[in-house]
């Protein structure tokens, strides 16, 4: 698991601090809403990186702080009406 966590680019010590729940998703809505914000400022075309975030600012505005990736990606299946295997 190492390695994969290393391979994708996170930082073990922030992993290893949030045990069975890997990723908040208010965290991650965070990053991705700095991240569009920075493209915005700097006239980049950015539309995908901006439809994420507003998906993941509904998404987390419905799911609250305590929810997990996964919760979201079970969101996206209520919404959609198919359920991801």
């Amino acid at each position: 698991m190492a390695h994969r966590i290393a391979a994708a680019g996170l930082d073990l010590t922030v992993w290893n601090r949030t045990p069975g729940r890997a990723q908040r998703f208010a965290l991650l809505d965070k990053d991705v809403a700095n991240a569009a914000a920075f493209l915005r400022d700097q006239k980049v075309p950015s539309p995908v990186v901006q439809l994420a975030a507003e998906l993941m600012r509904l998404s987390h505005a419905e799911l609250g702080n305590a929810a997990d990736h996964v919760e979201a990606v079970q969101l996206v299946e209520r919404w959609s009406g198919v359920e991801i295997s």
